[in-house]
């Protein structure tokens, strides 16, 4: 929650550094393995102008990727935990299998850190599950639609033409998630996308 709510203290830096009027960061609580679906802002009043929208869409992004960056590296060069035998074990227990996106695939392989343990009953710190879940959001919130940031990026960059490419985002996701199912059969990384999917064309 500290690496999303940087995410949002980004943007909110850059509006009062050009003057507009914001609110500070406040998260939406949704009952998810992290307790939130994200942190926003409300901005009240039009942007001064297209670099304006630009900075402030991309200020967010790039605190929240700084904080990423930081997290991550602190969770791998912390010690990995240990699952006691009974849980790891047990028909009972409940196991989030997460892949790992390239840049924290990157980060690991900087420092020769393992992202995975041959030994089961091991599995990174939890501090890394930090880094993993703003590199999820931002790259859901880099969308290039709606109110996200993609979308305020995308609006300062063409202006009105932004829509033409907006009406693209839900047919490639429908494509990623084809993709996902044609190779590697993950039904849960088929649903993920197609339901961005499907909420994206619904915006």
């Amino acid at each position: 929650m500290g690496v999303l709510g940087i995410h949002e203290l980004g943007h909110y830096a850059m509006s009062r550094y050009y003057d507009v009027n914001a609110t500070l960061p406040y998260f939406i609580p949704i009952p998810t393995f992290i307790g939130t679906l994200g942190a926003v802002i409300r901005m009240q009043g039009q942007m001064p102008s297209r670099k304006v929208l630009f900075d402030i869409g991309i200020a967010g992004p790039l605190a929240g990727l700084i904080a990423t960056v930081i997290v991550s590296v602190i969770g791998l060069l912390l010690a990995p935990i240990t699952v006691p035998e009974h849980a790891a074990t047990s028909a009972n227990a409940i196991q989030i299998r997460l892949g790992f996106p390239p840049l924290l695939q990157f980060i690991a392989w900087a420092p020769g850190q393992p992202l995975r343990y041959t030994d089961p009953k091991k599995a990174v710190n939890p501090v890394v599950i930090g880094g993993w879940v703003e590199m999820f959001v931002t790259f859901l919130n880099l969308l290039p639609v709606g109110q996200l940031d993609g979308g305020h990026i995308l609006r300062a960059v063409l202006g009105d033409s932004h829509e033409t490419v907006a009406k693209a985002v839900p047919f490639a996701l429908f494509g990623l998630a084809g993709y996902l199912f044609v190779t590697r059969g993950d039904g849960n990384a088929v649903g993920l996308w197609a339901f961005w999917g499907r909420s994206r064309s619904c915006l």
